[in-house]
């Protein structure tokens, strides 16, 4: 998996999160893989994100706001 998601989160949590706080992701699954089922690219984000030592508080689709899109809240360590 890869694309701009994954190569912009050093950037945003070293930019606009303090340590301890919460951010917000949105994720659009269709620019990741459109040809892949989104709730497997979500799950895979999410694992990606704890990969990176990043504590997913919460993650909520947009359907049927916006189809194919995930926010994830996080805290950093």
């Amino acid at each position: 998996m890869g694309g701009v998601f994954f190569e912009r989160i050093g950037a945003f949590v070293g930019s606009f999160v303090r340590p301890h706080g919460l951010g917000f992701l949105m994720f659009k699954a269709r620019s990741s893989d459109v040809a892949a089922n989104p709730a497997r690219l979500y799950r895979d984000a999410e694992a990606w994100l704890r990969a990176a030592q990043l504590h997913v508080v919460d993650t909520r689709t947009l359907d049927p706001f916006a189809d194919d899109h995930a926010a994830f809240v996080i805290e950093t360590g």
